[in-house]
């Protein structure tokens, strides 16, 4: 997850030039860093099994949800991900997400549901900035999904 692009004060075509460069800055490493002690922290705190099996889950699931949305570009990460995702295959991820969630009851529904807003509301910021999404908020939001899943996993369980 490197999506600092979406944050910088810059043009939508200077926030997709610097999407493009390798190097983790000192913003990107500050958020790599928390991310990652949030992570632990959560993990650490979740009383159940049920978030750490969900989190991943529904964080490569949102991936699929989010190939709804229009790419920034016309190639990279984000259009390679997206060919061959016909809207079977999307019913299909999510008839088996929505099975899984529900298997962990009203835990898994409401798990199910934040990973809906949280996908919706990185990828309408991403819309916004950038004009669609790049391989790089597609990592965003996993990581995001994964997180909210874990956080709703220590406030109801």
């Amino acid at each position: 997850m490197r999506a600092t692009e979406l944050f910088a004060t810059a043009t939508r075509e200077r926030r997709l030039e610097i999407s493009h460069d390798v190097h983790l800055g000192a913003f990107g490493a500050v958020g790599l860093i928390l991310l990652l002690i949030t992570k632990v922290v959560l993990v650490a705190g979740a009383s159940g099994s049920a978030p750490i099996l969900l989190a991943p889950i529904l964080g490569r699931w949102a991936l699929v949800y989010a190939a709804a949305y229009p790419t920034a570009r016309s190639e990279g990460m984000a259009v390679m991900f997206r060919t061959g995702l016909t809207r079977g295959v999307i019913l299909a991820a999510t008839v088996i997400a929505a099975l899984i969630s529900g298997i962990f009851g009203g835990f898994g529904v409401s798990t199910f549901a934040a990973t809906v807003i949280t996908t919706t509301v990185v990828s309408q910021f991403a819309m916004n900035r950038l004009g669609g999404l790049t391989g790089d908020v597609y990592g965003m939001i996993c990581e995001s999904v994964e997180l909210s899943v874990l956080l709703v996993g220590n406030i109801t369980i």
